[in-house]
């Protein structure tokens, strides 16, 4: 919770302010004694009001006092508020003419509000009335929540090879949902409402191309968390050489892997099932198929150094043409 705290001149008064700081978070000021006057039954009254003291407790309470007012005068005190209507109402007892006690004004929470308070005195004999200058208070919920972490963009090569950015949930306690926004600049692409919806499908990402997602946390009262890194997916592109079965494998770097980068994994599927042929630092890559049959398919994994977080790339279809088909097209020829 941030607090503000705010002066406000609001009439033509003489009047001093000091601000002194007692304990940490916590700001008194002082709205020192000013000579006042007011009209009254037709003549002019001129007295000595004494300090005006005001001072945020917590996201709820301010602690007023005003410690001598002199005989013959009466006051109290008032608040407006901007989440009211900015209308003024009295919040202490017109009664009380002496403030040697504190008065505690309590308020309920809300998510930004502008509390604004002010002394008025009275004369006893004719009604009369002055007003102090006001002091004004910003509260409310001004924190932002902690930003997700453990983002990772991966392609799903098990099924349509939609682009999945997966992320943890924020730390904070008041989280409603997440902003995803997309490319630089990071312009909001869809909204997750719920702190443990964690998950999100890119539909409109492609997985031949690259793109940037990043993800930002919000609370109910809107405040938005700092960004996080903006991820990139892996694009995988292959190319054959020709009358061989050498394929030269290339593909971009991936950034911001939460446990930092081991290595890439080439992994290929053909008849006989999944399996991993090489894994590199690098982002090229020279491989001889001829061995592993007809058609594979091709996927490119960046591992991060804790095996639970990693990313995909596109995968890829080859044929391979053997030998004697090879020597048929020559003949041909």
């Amino acid at each position: 919770m941030r607090l503000k705290n705010k002066k406000d001149n609001h009439n033509s008064h003489k009047a001093g302010l000091s601000a002194q700081r007692f304990a940490p978070g916590v700001l008194l000021f002082v709205f020192f004694a000013s000579v006042l006057s007011f009209s009254a039954a037709g003549q002019d009254t001129t007295f000595i009001m004494g300090a005006f003291y005001g001072e945020l407790i917590n996201d709820s309470v301010v602690k007023l006092w005003m410690p001598e007012v002199s005989d013959g005068y009466k006051g109290y005190f008032e608040r407006r508020r901007s989440s009211e209507g900015n209308i003024w109402q009295i919040i202490s007892s017109e009664e009380t003419r002496r403030f040697t006690e504190p008065y505690y004004d309590t308020f309920y929470y809300s998510c930004k509000d502008t509390l604004t308070y002010r002394y008025i005195l009275t004369t006893l004999h004719d009604g009369g009335i002055s007003k102090s200058r006001e002091q004004q208070f910003t509260v409310g919920d001004v924190e932002i929540p902690d930003m997700p972490e453990n983002s990772v963009f991966s392609v799903n090569v098990n099924t349509n090879q939609n682009l999945s950015f997966s992320f943890s949930p924020s730390q904070s306690d008041d989280v409603m949902g997440y902003v995803i926004c997309k490319g630089n600049p990071c312009v909001a692409l869809d909204t997750l409402w719920g702190k443990e919806n964690t998950d999100y499908s890119c539909l409109s990402c492609s997985s031949e191309e690259i793109n940037e997602l990043a993800v930002m946390s919000f609370d109910s009262c809107m405040n938005t968390s700092l960004r996080s890194n903006k991820l990139n997916n892996i694009v995988l592109r292959a190319k054959r050489e020709n009358c061989s079965g050498i394929v030269k494998l290339s593909w971009n770097e991936y950034k911001y892997m939460p446990s930092g980068l081991n290595n890439y994994e080439i992994h290929l599927i053909n008849a006989d099932g999944e399996s991993i042929i090489q894994s590199t630092p690098y982002l090229n890559s020279s491989l001889d198929i001829t061995p592993y049959g007809n058609e594979i398919e091709m996927y490119v994994r960046a591992v991060g150094n804790s095996d639970i977080f990693f990313a995909n790339s596109n995968k890829i279809t080859l044929n391979q043409m053997t030998a004697d088909t090879l020597d048929y097209i020559r003949m041909k020829n």
